[in-house]
């Protein structure tokens, strides 16, 4: 009985034996330990405790990376460009405000458009204060005419409808030759008139019509007042 139990333990040993004569060869020696980190080298790594503050790949994904930087520019790229104490000198938005702008300029002439005009090294071009005191100003719009005001009037590109000298001479001449046949023709009837007068005071004064008579006085020095005041004009 107890050689039977001896015998079975020894059956248990020698199948634990197997296994550690299995193990065994894939266990690392000493020698291969040499090259690996003991617990004293170890002490000046970190600790998962101390990687917790830092940032995992994943948290890392949302950042930039050497590919994802390429297109943008180095400090190298930045040397030429200008920096915020190189800029004090120049003017902001908010400096630029009480300036014109483009679209405000084009209401205003250009050096073109001012090519005809004097210049300020022409000052004869120029009118002075006293020369312009009988012209309206800015302030004085009434004096000027609008467009709607010059639509019936000649303009430059319409010349024909401007006088010239030489029809301002003939109209001179027409009217002066009108004014002679007028003033002839007006003399005519005045002695028409100063004749009949007379006859009829000649007449009145043979039948004595003593208050017809003053009438006819009357007429006849209205007659002479007209016939002095219409004397001939100078022709």
């Amino acid at each position: 009985m107890q050689q039977e139990q001896h015998r079975v333990e020894f059956k248990k040993i020698n199948t634990r034996l197997g296994r550690i004569e299995q193990i065994l060869p894939t266990v690392a020696t000493k020698d291969d330990l040499k090259g690996f980190a003991t617990k004293d080298d170890l002490k000046g790594f970190a600790t998962k405790d101390d990687l917790k503050a830092f940032a995992t790949k994943d948290d890392l994904k949302a950042f930039a990376t050497k590919d994802d930087l390429k297109a943008f520019a180095t400090k190298d790229d930045l040397k030429g460009f200008a920096t915020k104490d190189d800029l004090k000198g120049f003017a902001t938005k908010d400096d630029l405000k009480g300036f014109a702008t483009k679209d405000d300029l084009k209401e205003f002439p250009t050096k073109d458009d001012l090519k005809g005009f004097p210049t300020q090294d022409d000052p004869k071009g120029f009118a002075t204060k006293d020369d312009l005191k009988g012209f309206p100003t800015q302030d004085d719009p009434k004096g000027f005419a609008t467009k709607d005001d010059l639509k019936g009037f000649p303009t430059q590109d319409d010349p024909k409808g401007f006088a010239t000298t030489a029809d301002l001479k003939a109209e001179s001449q027409e009217t002066r030759r009108y004014m002679k046949v007028l003033y002839e023709s007006l003399k005519a009837e005045i002695r028409l008139l100063a004749e009949g007068l007379a006859n009829m005071n000649r007449a009145l004064l043979a039948h004595d019509h003593l208050d017809i008579r003053a009438d006819i006085s009357s007429m006849d020095l209205r007659v002479l007042n007209l016939e002095t005041r219409h004397k001939r004009p100078r022709v």
